[in-house]
C-alpha cells in the first residue's frame, strides 16, 4: 500500500524506510538486523582526458550485484542511445543503490548528472555521490569535489572540494592529485604555492595523468598561467562533461 504521492520511478520492492526521491544517503543493512533509517545528507550552505583507468567489477554471487553489473553493461553497450534501455538501467541501479552498493550509487549519480534514464537532477546526483563517497568510492569522492568546486547542486565551497579531492588522491586517483595541484597553483585557499602544486602534479603524472605531465613541462618552460581544473568522471571513470 504505497502512499499516493510515491514517485512513479521508485522501485516496487523498496523497503518501507527507503529514502523518498533518492534524497538520502542509504547504507546496506546488516544481514541479520532490521533496516535502520539513515539520516539525510546535510548539504552545507556553502576538461576531458581519456586515459583514466576503468573499473573492474568483481564477480558477485548475489542477485543485486549481478543486476547492477547487467545494468552497467547495458549502459556501456548502448552509449547514449535507447531511452528504454537507459530507464531500465537507472531503475536497476536505483534498487542496487538503495541496497548500499557503492558502485551502483556512483553510477546512479552519473545518470542523474547526465540525465540518462532519469530526469537530470544535480541535487540527487550530489546526494548519491555523497553516499558512495562515504563508503570510500574514489571516483565518487572526486566527483563530489568537482560538484563543490563548480557549484553543482550546492553552493561553491573550495574547502569541501579540497577535502574530497584529498580523500580521492589518497586512493591514488590522479585526477584528484591534478586538481589539488591547480588549487595550490592558483592560491584558491591561500597564497599560491608552486612547490606544493608541482608535488601534486608529479604525483598525478606518476599515476598516469597526461595533463600533469604537460603542466610540469610547461612550468619548466616558464609558463605561469595555471591550467583549468579537470571535470567529473563518467561511468567508465573517464572524464567527460
Amino acid at each position: 500500500n504505497a502512499p499516493a504521492n510515491a514517485p512513479a520511478n521508485a522501485p516496487a520492492n523498496a523497503p518501507a524506510n527507503a529514502p523518498p526521491n533518492d534524497s538520502a544517503v542509504v547504507a546496506a543493512p546488516p544481514a541479520t538486523a532490521a533496516r535502520e533509517a539513515v539520516p539525510p545528507v546535510e548539504v552545507p550552505a556553502p576538461p576531458p582526458v581519456a586515459d583514466a583507468n576503468p573499473p573492474t567489477l568483481a564477480p558477485s554471487d548475489d542477485a543485486v550485484g549481478r543486476q547492477m553489473a547487467a545494468a552497467l553493461a547495458r549502459l556501456a553497450d548502448d552509449g547514449d542511445g535507447d531511452p528504454a534501455a537507459e530507464a531500465w538501467a537507472a531503475q536497476t541501479l536505483r534498487e542496487a543503490a538503495i541496497e548500499g552498493l557503492a558502485e551502483a550509487q556512483y553510477a546512479l549519480a552519473v545518470l542523474y548528472q547526465r540525465g540518462r534514464g532519469v530526469s537530470q537532477d544535480p541535487v540527487r546526483a550530489l546526494l548519491w555521490y555523497h553516499s558512495a563517497a562515504e563508503q570510500g568510492h574514489a571516483p565518487a569522492q572526486y566527483n563530489l569535489g568537482v560538484f563543490h568546486l563548480e557549484a553543482r547542486g550546492v553552493p561553491r565551497n573550495y574547502a569541501e572540494a579540497r577535502r574530497w579531492f584529498t580523500r580521492a588522491a589518497d586512493q591514488r586517483l590522479w585526477q584528484a592529485e591534478f586538481n589539488l595541484g591547480v588549487l595550490r597553483e592558483r592560491g584558491v585557499l591561500g597564497a599560491p604555492d608552486l612547490t606544493a602544486a608541482e608535488a601534486h602534479y608529479r604525483q598525478a603524472a606518476a599515476l598516469g595523468g597526461a595533463p600533469a605531465r604537460a603542466r610540469l613541462a610547461a612550468m619548466a618552460a616558464g609558463e605561469t598561467t595555471a591550467p583549468a581544473f579537470l571535470s567529473t568522471l563518467d561511468l567508465g571513470w573517464a572524464t567527460r562533461d
